[in-house]
């Protein structure tokens, strides 16, 4: 298979020309198309040097790992998918196209759904008229080494560039870790770790964070004096952290290079700290935090890592290595075809020393930031293990039976409280579907409903469960609510393969035996207490027909006699017992009325006019109709009423018998010389209140209870003649013109009664 998918116009053979321009050759051809490998021509006008345009940019050729990365077969598929014209991509491209050399970027790609970060290097390179931007994995492949005199080996010919100069080497490197650490600590922010030490500066804590950043062996550097571990790779800073350790007191931001291990870079480490003091205030050493900026990274040499371990200063092979090379600065450039080094007598030999120096260096550092990471990664894991033992001993004492479903609905786990509820043991129903545990009449709804839910349509936002009914496996029937639910998409790997991610869903099955009893039961008291009330009104219709009729006729006839229509009667005696008759069916009728219509409010079946009233018309009224009985009892009625008082909406008729029935109450129920006083006023600026009271004899709060209550007459009544209807009916004839009703009174002091009625306009 071909290494690389190309534009008509190139050949293999130009590519690899390009890429040995600045790219160190592997062991076999055949390896330039293990990494990713991009090339992207300038076309057109934009080839000038202050005109690249990222419309210039056209994708040329790409490696099959490329190819195979970005998930697509052929070039143009990934031409048109990831580099298009004008692409944000191509745009951040064109920024890094005028600085010298080959130079690192980052590029992020979107591929199915997942983020992919390429660190590649850059480089123009020209060809046979063409000018191609050459982007590959820096991972994979690694720029040519420069000679002494600065130039590439004479094998690039004319597509030679500049040297690149050792502070862009430094850079170059430098972007590299700092992108490595940005793939492993993604938030922007510092690192924060702990470090405590004991009273004489030894090192007892040093967070996990510090460890993942620079490889060191924590566990290593405790009981040891923490400011002479600095001073192995940092003496500045160590002294700037003694001088702290002496002042015995807080302090904070000692900046530390602190290098990490196996590679050419340190990072920033500020440290701050405060004394800490036993119970009988001596000092027992610091403690305090630090931040680890992992992106502020400095060059160093890989040499100092073993500088401290040397017992006299000596030159290192990779420091004897830098001296040849100043020195070879003022050697004349080597004949053509000779490699520059191997020019400098001696300088071969100790190259291939520094080399396997910097490799063992190298290797030594991997192996400890490694024990430290797989260290890192057991005290999580053992973590991780503790949180999960915890939740499944909560899933197990949760009343709720909980199973755990595949994408297929196959039951991959189930918890005891589910064991109990459907009589299955574990290992019965794990890889079963879970519609062994549903009814036939419930499973096409739990189906449905686990459908919606993973399609992710409009059921997976609207997830307010189902009821069903499980199956048990004795074959009863029991009701559920069912409630399912995703709790994540979910890989493994294999053999170093990852798997295919799968989603899981987790299902809440709650016995709803209990409430379906209760409901039942509800359920039945609902329905008596409907028969209940049909009863009733159809007593009362009989009570309306049956009662009302002969009583209209007792009534009519006693008035004929009492008035004497067809002559005298005899006896005075006679004219007072028909006078007892009438009054007595008068009240009877009364009794039968008020019973009706207390029953329609009950029923919400009283028919109401609501208008608009003025009150004061309707209080003036009925103190005149009460005005006779209230001069018999000898009792001064008084009337205060509030000028220009709007209009309630009521009804008129009902609102008529709420002031006979309350005046009727303040008459009876006040002694000769009391006095009863309605008035009415504006509260709350727009509602109109009307207020009766009266100077008799109170009642108690049990009194009043008694009072509110049906049929119901207080002993003290000054006069038993009544239903007991009054106040009771009353109050349900304000409530159903949409008013509020307010009762107080005290003993041998009076009652007062308000009744406070919203503005036409509110209700309007």
């Amino acid at each position: 298979m071909d290494m690389f998918s190309f534009a008509p116009d190139l050949s293999e053979t130009a590519i690899l020309l390009c890429l040995d321009t600045f790219l160190q050759r592997p062991a076999s051809r055949d390896g330039f198309g293990a990494g990713v490998v991009l090339g992207l021509e300038m076309q057109g006008e934009g080839q000038g040097q202050g005109e690249r345009q990222a419309e210039d940019l056209f994708l040329a050729f790409a490696s099959r790992a490329a190819l195979d990365l970005f998930a697509v077969a052929t070039l143009e598929a990934l031409r048109d998918r990831f580099f298009r014209p004008a692409d944000p991509a191509l745009c951040r491209l064109v920024e890094t196209l005028d600085r010298p050399g080959p130079c690192l970027t980052r590029m992020r790609f979107f591929v199915s759904g997942r983020s992919i970060l390429l660190v590649l290097w850059c480089r123009f390179v020209d060809h046979d008229g063409r000018r191609l931007l050459v982007l590959v994995d820096a991972q994979t492949y690694r720029p040519r080494p420069l000679s002494v005199s600065g130039a590439l080996p004479d094998s690039a010919g004319s597509l030679s560039d500049p040297a690149i100069e050792a502070q862009t080497e430094n850079r170059d490197e430098l972007a590299v870790i700092a992108a490595d650490l940005a793939s492993r600590f993604p938030a922007p922010r510092p690192l924060r770790f702990l470090w405590i030490t004991d009273a004489e500066r030894r090192l007892l804590t040093l967070g996990r964070q510090v460890s993942d950043v620079t490889g060191i062996d924590a566990d290593a550097w405790q009981g040891q004096d923490f400011a002479a571990l600095i001073a192995t790779f940092d003496p500045e800073g160590a002294k700037a952290l003694a001088a702290e350790f002496v002042r015995e007191s807080t302090f904070q931001n000692v900046k530390l290079a602190w290098p990490i291990a196996g590679q050419p870079a340190s990072v920033r480490v500020s440290l701050g700290g405060t004394a800490r003091r036993d119970g009988a205030g001596r000092f027992a050493g610091f403690s305090g935090f630090g931040l680890v900026h992992k992106d502020q990274l400095f060059h160093r040499s890989l040499a100092e890592e073993t500088a401290g371990s040397s017992p006299e200063p000596q030159s290192s092979p990779v420091q004897a290595l830098e001296t040849l090379n100043a020195e070879a600065q003022n050697r004349p450039p080597a004949p053509d075809g000779a490699d520059s080094f191997t020019a400098i007598p001696g300088v071969g030999a100790l190259h291939d020393t520094a080399l396997a120096s910097t490799s063992r260096l190298r290797d030594d550092g991997i192996v400890r930031r490694e024990t430290a990471q797989r260290k890192a990664l057991e005290a999580r894991m053992h973590v991780y293990e503790n949180e999960a033992r915890e939740l499944h001993a909560i899933l197990d004492t949760a009343t709720d039976g909980v199973a755990v479903l595949n994408g297929e609905g196959i039951i991959l786990s189930l918890n005891r409280s589910g064991e109990a509820l459907f009589g299955y043991d574990r290992g019965e129903v794990e890889g079963q579907p879970l519609a062994m545990l549903i009814a036939p009449e419930s499973r096409d709804c739990a189906i449905d409903y686990f459908h919606g839910l993973k399609t992710g349509g409009v059921f997976s936002l609207l997830n307010d469960g189902r009821e069903i009914f499980g199956l048990a496996r004795q074959g009863g029937r029991i009701p559920l609510f069912m409630t399912l639910g995703r709790i994540g998409l979910f890989g493994t790997v294999d053999s170093g393969e990852t798997l295919p991610a799968s989603e899981k869903y987790c299902v809440l099955l709650r016995d709803m035996s209990h409430w379906k009893k209760i409901e039942q039961e509800l359920d039945a008291a609902r329905r008596e207490a409907e028969r209940a009330n049909t009863a009733k009104s159809d007593f009362l219709a009989k009570i309306s027909h049956e009662i009302r009729t002969p009583l209209n006729a007792i009534l009519g006839f006693t008035e004929v006699i009492m008035d004497e229509r067809f002559g005298p009667i005899g006896n005075e005696r006679y004219k007072d017992y028909l006078k007892d008759i009438h009054m007595s069916g008068a009240l009877v009728m009364s009794l039968v009325n008020d019973l009706l219509d207390l029953s329609k409010i009950e029923a919400g079946k009283l028919e109401l006019d609501f208008a608009a009233v003025d009150t004061n018309q309707i209080l003036t009224e009925c103190i005149a109709i009460m005005q006779p009985q209230a001069n018999r009892e000898r009792i001064l009625l008084r009337l205060s009423l509030a000028p220009a008082l709007p209009p309630v909406l009521a009804d008129e008729r009902s609102l008529r018998q709420i002031i006979l029935n309350l005046l009727s109450n303040a008459v009876k129920f006040t002694a000769p010389g009391g006095q009863v006083v309605v008035t009415t006023a504006l509260a709350e600026g727009t509602r109109t209140l009307i207020r009766i009271r009266d100077t008799g004899s109170g009642m108690s709060e049990e009194d009043i209870g008694i009072a509110m209550q049906p049929f119901r007459q207080l002993p003290s009544a000054k006069s038993n003649i009544g239903t007991g209807l009054g106040l009771p009916l009353t109050k349900a004839l304000v409530e159903a013109n949409n008013a509020s009703f307010s009762l107080t009174s005290r003993k041998n002091e009076g009652t007062v009664v308000e009744i406070l009625f919203p503005s036409a306009k509110a209700l309007a």
